[in-house]
């Protein structure tokens, strides 16, 4: 199995995403940018399962809710970055 995770420059646009994530029936977690993506800078970002990621971007695109990048981590802890 594997997750989702939308990164952000902000805790603020974490949060709002966060918010608007919720308010349509999906679930996520605010974390900080795993370590293994730290290279792209420090932020924060909205942790989902396989089944809610694609609902998500799809979400945050139609509210126009912003984010940086999106990356897939698998069970091994490889992550790969993504385009939903």
């Amino acid at each position: 199995m594997y997750e989702f995770y939308f990164t952000f420059r902000s805790v603020t646009q974490a949060q709002a995403a966060l918010v608007t994530l919720t308010q349509a029936g999906l679930r996520s977690t605010l974390v900080r940018i795993p370590k293994k993506l730290s290279q792209i800078g420090c932020g924060y970002a909205l942790k989902l399962s396989a089944e809610d990621g694609y609902a998500a971007a799809a979400t945050l695109r139609r509210e126009s809710v912003k984010f940086n990048r999106c990356f897939k981590a698998d069970s091994d802890g490889q992550m790969e970055e993504v385009y939903l």
